[in-house]
């Protein structure tokens, strides 16, 4: 190798090392601006924090759809007298493991 392809070698080697750098500085830049999520202590932010970034923003109200029903459905319908369905009584549950459970699993959430 002559002594241009040296210089030429050394080069390449000094500019790979600066974008390496510069791209290592925008890393560490963009990680402190990401806050402190990871670690504890005073600034950290906290479980409730990140979950509250997480969540969607409610949908808007809809209003309530009409809906017309025609033809042969219509009309048997129409023929057919309304009916009360009976109330069911919830009935308790009689496994107490399975109600903390329950009770442990929405608490977590």
């Amino acid at each position: 190798m002559t002594a241009l392809g040296w210089v030429l070698a050394a080069l390449a080697a000094v500019d790979l090392a600066v974008v390496e750098l510069v791209a290592l500085g925008r890393c560490l830049a963009r990680h402190a601006r990401c806050g402190r999520h990871g670690r504890a202590g005073p600034g950290a932010t906290t479980v409730g924090q990140l979950l509250d970034r997480c969540r969607p923003a409610p949908p808007a109200p809809r209003p309530p759809r009409r809906v017309t029903i025609r033809g042969d459905l219509a009309d048997a319908l129409a023929d057919e007298p309304t009916r009360l369905l009976p109330r069911v009584e919830p009935e308790p549950a009689r496994d107490p493991e399975l109600l903390r459970r329950v009770l442990a699993g929405l608490r977590a959430l």
